[in-house]
């Protein structure tokens, strides 16, 4: 961080919490009293900088999508098709590859844009304006303007402007949501002084930039600004540490590698027999043409963009929102999820749920979640009715009238006004039937004593006729310890020492379970003007009250669907490890034996450490948003495939890191959002297992339609070699393979990317981080099906050409149905690579039914409309002929539905 002359803080090091305020101004060079001279100030400006975030660096995006697409082999290859293409005059072919090249670039340079956004959106938190002390007066600048060593003051509803030390605070709380992850606003206290070690969240004595104060005043010293602040730490990671390519786009490089390498390979091949042949410098130039679009897969980029389309809008009807394509099949090979715990395995807002009255008597459990104030309360099994119970009633009344949150109806739900943990309290008596109105109305409030960190308690008095009455609720320790006496179904008896540890033995109990606990307790005051001094000794023990953030109903089934797909979820939050914890076992994802890791623990761990800890804790708490991205990182260099989910500013990194990031729709920051590449719009962890399962379904199918093309593009590979190898005229044009490869392959292969998901897709283990689209067993099967097609073609070729002696024409037109058939019906076979055709009723996808109508009506007009048989070369067959062609055409059907009995057939 920056300093100024510091002797008591390290330069590029966040010590403030280390050292005394004093020390701290000190090594600053100001008085708290009297601020920076604005003359001081100006001098700091220029030493220092605005306090602002640094804009994104700006790139040509688009300039360098197009070099990184032209570098791709395949492009190049079919730019060089281009080329040959324009030689000869083929006009067609090559604007077709042209605007392939043209797609790919467009979809290519969306993805640049990420990084810039978030910053962006980092920049938009902060605070407009700032209220400092200048030359001994109070005056209001704008927040740019804030330099190290400026005084800031700070109260309820105002931005934090900068990293401060703060030196005076007064019942201060500050939400740091953002940068930790945890919701609940956290008290402050200028006077201590931490460990150096201590965590961000836990570090009470700072407040930092992009929080916000929610409760009280303070004032403190900037001692970071602009880039040097936490907030500035977390823009550099995200601005420097950039996403990894997806496995798909892995997959697909890969597999345009092999199929430009052998496209070059057929061609030479091809070349040198022509020559041997005596073929002239056109026949080769065809025969090249036609080998590079029988290569390449034309369709095959807009087919994998429709499927991922598609499967975009398939989870969004699942509450997962796609912001990159590619990220829709990345989540189906994920092998790690590191999620946040905090309204993603949990509801995000606190509820009571456990309350107990005293010693000896059974606890009282209370359902419903969230702010909906619906419920009811339940000791041994049963329903009670608070009401019958005047003990339970009385606490329920001090729950209501000592609280200064209210609860209010938004949009058909509800939402606290104030503090989560005094509205969780405003809740639990709104299920019980009472009204803060009627009760203020009865009991109207006269005096008060604030909750302050000191006291640990809050007091409120009340107005009864002819008397008062005082509430008071806090911390067990501080209630217990000046109670005389306690409240039971019997009447008031005396707190006896041992009912006194057995009502702490119980706070510490739920605590544990990571339950916020909060004692109640009252006492009668007759006179009406009796004095309210805050250190009274003779209250009534009502009872304990346990609040937390429950899980959600659907996390723990959630998390065994994720252990049945293979896949590791971890939690990775800042909360306390004790309530991340308790979660981890709520919803079955860790064990009573298992040990959570502190963001503590990590600092001390080595980078070899690291990567050896993550492979087995599956707890991570209290790390910051560096600790939050080294785990991302460790889990990457062990070979997994990581999605993380956050909604704060101190997840983005980790976000933008990850195979997959996903924010919060509900709770996410605007950084969160911008650095992710879904948002999941319920905040729900069981969406993201919903978008998984979907995520295989895409992959699976994509994969099916890169067998059904690759497949039809070896067979016309394998025509056209082997066609000249032997000698034969070319059996197919260029201009037919290109209309196979553009019109007739495309209806069928979006039929396939619509098939519906494997009912095992969450039954099997995620495929490897680094395994090919197509494997060699995949390969193995896709080779058969090409000579199984390529077979079919030039048999019907030959017995036209040289046995029937039909004309050249005829025998390509017979050779070019037989193609289109088999490859348009062969998609049938691509439902599924593992299962049977006729075990896959038509019924699970009737668009496919539909597109291979389609193309098969493409086939027919191509061969009997006479302008397209000028353009592509056909004539007319009559009846004999199409049943020839049809017939030979059903073979390879029936030879690769034979190979999935065979020892060679592929295993899920």
């Amino acid at each position: 961080m920056t300093t100024i002359d510091s002797t008591q803080l390290d330069p590029g090091a966040s010590r403030a919490h280390a050292v005394p305020g004093d020390a701290v101004l000190q090594s600053l060079g100001v008085l708290a009293g009297r601020g920076l001279s604005p003359e001081e100030a100006r001098e700091r400006l220029l030493r220092f900088g605005p306090n602002s975030l640094p804009g994104a660096r700006q790139r040509n995006t688009l300039l360098r999508a197009i070099a990184g697409q032209v570098r791709n082999f395949l492009i190049l290859l079919l730019l060089a098709a281009t080329a040959l293409a324009l030689a000869i005059g083929e006009l067609v072919e090559a604007g077709t590859i042209v605007a392939i090249v043209v797609l790919a670039v467009a979809l290519g340079a969306v993805q640049d844009w990420r990084a810039q956004r978030a910053i962006a959106a980092l920049q938009r938190i902060a605070a407009p304006q700032a209220h400092v002390v200048r030359g001994g007066q109070t005056v209001i600048i704008q927040a740019a303007e804030v330099v190290p060593g400026d005084i800031v003051l700070v109260d309820s509803g105002s931005a934090v402007p900068a990293d401060l030390r703060l030196i005076e605070t007064h019942v201060l709380r500050i939400n740091e949501a953002p940068l930790t992850g945890e919701f609940l606003p956290e008290e402050k206290d200028a006077g201590v002084v931490l460990p150096e070690e201590t965590p961000l969240a836990d570090r009470a004595n700072c407040a930092y930039a992009g929080t916000a104060v929610v409760y009280g005043r303070g004032r403190g010293v900037a001692f970071a600004t602009g880039s040097d602040t936490q907030l500035g730490a977390i823009a550099e990671l995200i601005s420097r540490d950039r996403a990894e390519t997806t496995p798909l786009q892995r997959s697909m490089a890969s597999l345009s590698r092999s199929l430009g390498a052998a496209a070059v390979a057929c061609a030479a091949a091809v070349f040198v027999a022509g020559l041997l042949h005596g073929l002239d410098t056109n026949e080769l130039a065809l025969a090249a043409i036609g080998l590079a679009v029988a290569a390449v897969p034309e369709g095959l980029p807009a087919i994998v963009v429709i499927a991922l389309a598609l499967g975009m809008q398939r989870m969004a009807s699942r509450r997962a929102l796609i912001r990159r394509l590619t990220a829709v099949e990345t989540l189906g090979c994920a092998t790690t999820i590191a999620t946040d715990k905090t309204g993603t395995l949990t509801t995000g807002q606190m509820t009571a749920t456990a309350i107990v009255l005293g010693p000896g008597e059974a606890p009282v459990t209370v359902t419903g979640v969230g702010y909906q104030p619906a419920g009811e309360f339940r000791r041994d099994g049963g329903p009670i009715d608070p009401a019958g119970e005047p003990g339970l009633h009385l606490l329920l009344t001090a729950a209501v009238l000592c609280n200064d949150a209210r609860l209010e109806e938004n949009d058909g739900g509800w939402r606290v006004v104030g503090d989560p943990t005094e509205g969780a309290l405003m809740v639990l008596a709104m299920k019980a039937g009472l009204s803060w109105e009627r009760l203020e109305e009865l009991q109207p409030r006269v005096n008060e004593i604030p909750f302050t960190s000191e006291r640990a308690a809050m007091i409120t008095v009340h107005q009864l006729p002819g008397r008062r009455i005082e509430y008071a609720k806090g911390a067990p320790e501080r209630i217990v310890a000046v109670c005389a006496s306690r409240r039971t179904p019997s009447g008031v008896l005396p707190l006896s020492g041992n009912d006194a540890e057995a009502v702490l033995a119980s706070a510490q109990a739920m605590a544990s379970r990571g339950m916020r606990v909060i004692a109640f307790a009252y006492r009668q005051l007759p006179a009406i003007d009796s004095p309210v001094t805050g250190a009274e000794t003779d209250l009534v023990f009502l009872g304990l009250v346990g609040i937390d953030d429950p899980p959600r109903d659907e996390s723990a089934a959630a998390i065994q669907a994720c252990y049945a797909a293979g896949v590791r979820p971890l939690i990775v939050t800042g909360d306390h490890a004790a309530t991340a914890m308790a979660i981890a076992e709520s919803v079955g994802l860790a064990g009573a034996g298992d040990v959570p890791m502190t963001g503590v623990d990590l600092e001390k761990m080595s980078e070899a450490g690291l990567e050896a800890a993550v492979r087995t804790h599956t707890v991570y708490a209290r790390v910051s948003a560096a600790q939050k991205l080294q785990i991302v990182r460790a889990l990457q260099a062990a070979g997994e495939v990581v999605a993380v989910t956050g909604d704060g500013v101190n997840d983005a990194p980790a976000l933008q890191r990850a195979d997959i990031g996903v924010a919060m729709g509900i709770s996410g920051t605007d950084v969160a959002k911008e650095s992710s590449d879904m948002i999941v719009t319920d905040d729900n962890f069981a969406s993201i297992v919903a978008a998984m399962e979907e995520g295989r379904r895409i992959y699976d199918n994509i994969r099916n339609v890169v067998v059904y093309l690759i497949g039809g593009n070896l067979g016309e590979i394998l025509v056209l070699f082997c066609g000249v190898i032997a000698g034969l005229p070319l059996p197919l044009l260029a201009t037919q393979i290109l209309f196979v490869n553009l019109v007739t392959d495309g209806p069928p292969a979006i039929g396939l990317a619509v098939e519906t998901a494997d009912p095992a897709a969450l039954r099997r283990p995620p495929r490897p981080r680094n395994e090919p689209m197509l494997t060699l067993a995949i390969w193995r099967v896709l080779i058969a099906r090409g000579i199984f097609l390529a077979l079919a073609v030039l048999f019907a070729f030959t017995l036209s050409y040289k046995v029937l002696d039909y004309d050249l024409a005829t025998s390509r037109t017979i050779a070019f149905t037989t193609l289109v058939t088999a490859h348009v019906l062969k998609s049938f076979t691509c439902r599924s690579l593992y299962l049977p055709a006729w075990k896959l009723p038509l019924a699970r996808n009737p668009q496919l039914l539909v597109a291979v109508v389609v193309s098969l009506g493409a086939l027919v007009l191509l061969v009997v409309a006479r302008p397209l048989q000028d353009a592509f070369e056909t004539v007319n067959l009559d009846a004999a002929k199409w049943a020839m062609a049809i017939g030979i055409a059903l073979v390879p059907l029936v030879l690769i539905e034979a190979l999935k009995f065979s020892p060679w057939r592929l295993r899920r």
